[in-house]
């Protein structure tokens, strides 16, 4: 195949030296590699004039077998190579996901909902899963760790409400129904600032909850990257608790000795920059 791929450059460039100088080599290997193959095939394939070369009939017929033979091994060889790069599979919450499923639109990566964090960490350790996604500071013998961004967790929902909340006091809370990490952050910021619902609506759903934040139903303690859009258009504004900041802390997990490493960091590198360049 480095024969042809030889032959197809100076049946292209017609000049021996200035294949050399575009493949890096000498001129007399790119001399060598031509006379080994006409050797091969038992015919010249160029004419010789000086530094100047042409093809002779033969190596005109034989260019067309080149150029298609070179095709097909590079189409067979990414096939094969394709085949032995199996999909990665991404598994965390939803809350999570859901941020990064614009970034992983365009990547070959197969994301699984899970919502404790404890079967996360399982399902990585026994390589059900290629790469977890977890809140928390966690610390695991065997995985490694790379932390993607540190987000508040804070009371939002509309100006109106907020408003209201500020003169009244009365708040009817919009709950995330989560386990794992996730739920201990939003348990420890209740409790931090002291709120005392007097009503509790529980969702299960992300997309719920910001639907009823957004109608008007109540107020949802959550974390700012989750509401970033809202928050930016103005749809969505924060209820400030002075001297009260928690941040809950995001990251990627996988196995140090993982045989798909290079495609995991790849991965993990696109999907730090995505997030770098959103918040």
């Amino acid at each position: 195949m480095e024969e042809l791929t030889y032959f197809v450059q100076v049946a292209t460039l017609l000049s021996f030296s200035q294949v050399a100088q575009s493949m890096g080599v000498s001129q007399p290997a790119v001399s060598q590699k031509i006379k080994l193959l006409e050797k091969k095939m038992g015919c010249q394939l160029f004419f010789r004039f000086g530094k100047r070369v042409m093809l002779t009939p033969e190596g005109k017929l034989f260019l067309t077998y080149a150029e298609n033979a070179i095709l097909a091994f590079n189409t067979i060889s990414k096939t094969l190579t394709d085949k032995t790069q199996k999909q990665l599979t991404l598994a965390g919450d939803e809350h999570f996901l859901s941020i990064l499923l614009k970034t992983l639109s365009d990547l070959d990566v197969q994301a699984i909902e899970i919502t404790n964090s404890r079967q996360v960490i399982e399902l990585i350790e026994n390589d059900t899963y290629d790469i977890g996604v977890l809140w928390g500071n966690h610390s695991l013998p065997g995985l490694h760790r790379v932390e993607l961004s540190s987000n508040r967790l804070v009371l939002a929902g509309s100006k109106r409400l907020i408003n209201a909340y500020k003169t009244s006091g009365t708040l009817h809370l919009i709950r995330y129904d989560v386990a794992g990490a996730y739920k201990n952050f939003l348990e420890n910021f209740i409790q931090t600032v002291g709120l005392t619902p007097t009503r509790v609506t529980t969702y299960n759903n992300l997309n719920l909850m910001k639907k009823a934040m957004l109608e008007e139903i109540g107020l949802a303690v959550i974390s700012t990257d989750i509401i970033y859009d809202e928050l930016h258009d103005g749809s969505l504004a924060i209820f400030e608790f002075p001297e009260t900041t928690l941040s809950i802390k995001n990251a990627m997990i996988y196995k140090q000795n993982h045989p798909q490493i290079d495609q995991i960091t790849t991965l993990i590198t696109t999907i730090k920059q995505s997030i770098k360049t959103k918040y």
